[in-house]
């Protein structure tokens, strides 16, 4: 009980889950990402990072690409890696920013648990 109160404080204090300042379409996107997470999961030499409210996905892609775009992911060229994000996040800013300064101004955490599941709940 104690462990589940420690990530209850830890998930409250997170602007990311702050839901009372957030629409009804905003958390049902972002409950949502558990299962985008955990279509690739378990791809083999991937790096998944959460970035604000996208999902990026870098290191070895290159055979996992078709599975990717399946699961709704999208390719950043520039940056090669690959992105996940809800249609109303799209970046109005026509200018790429470079992916050092998006982590500097949302801040990034990466998805540890690689083995079978990931589970934001």
């Amino acid at each position: 009980m104690q462990e589940i109160n420690n990530q209850y404080e830890s998930i409250s204090k997170n602007q990311a889950f702050n839901f009372a300042k957030q629409t009804e379409k905003e958390k049902e996107d972002f409950l949502r990402y558990p299962d985008i997470i955990n279509m690739v999961v378990n791809l083999e030499g991937i790096i998944i990072e959460i970035i604000g409210d996208w999902i990026w996905i870098s290191g070895n892609t290159y055979p996992h690409r078709q599975h990717l775009k399946e699961s709704g992911f999208y390719f950043a060229p520039k940056k090669v890696m690959w992105y996940y994000r809800p249609a109303e996040y799209k970046a109005a800013n026509s200018k790429p920013k470079d992916i050092d300064e998006i982590r500097a101004k949302y801040g990034s955490d990466l998805v540890q648990n690689q083995s079978r599941h990931f589970n934001l709940r």
